[in-house]
């Protein structure tokens, strides 16, 4: 499952606008929690960040049209595998 790049235009500003897919939901913070839907390796990053509290959520919208599924345990395990990788490049 590889990501893609949708362009839309913004049709007030004339400008171009790029939105990868599949985005997968992470909730961010503790108390006041933030929903954030993230490309996978954005979300990897973030969950690794350890500054914030991070969890993954139970949706991945796979395109434009907000086609979504549930969350898998391979999207989860895919999550923390780039936040390994990540933490292992610093």
């Amino acid at each position: 499952m590889g990501a893609s790049a949708e362009r839309r235009m913004d049709e007030q500003k004339g400008i171009a606008l790029e939105f990868e897919f599949p985005r997968i939901l992470m909730i961010v913070g503790e108390g006041e929690e933030e929903l954030r839907f993230l490309p996978f390796q954005e979300a990897g990053v973030l969950f690794d960040s350890g500054w914030v509290r991070v969890k993954v959520g139970g949706v991945v919208i796979e395109d434009a049209n907000l086609t979504s599924r549930p969350t898998t345990n391979e999207d989860r395990a895919r999550i923390q595998t780039i936040a390994d990788e990540y933490s292992a490049s610093k």
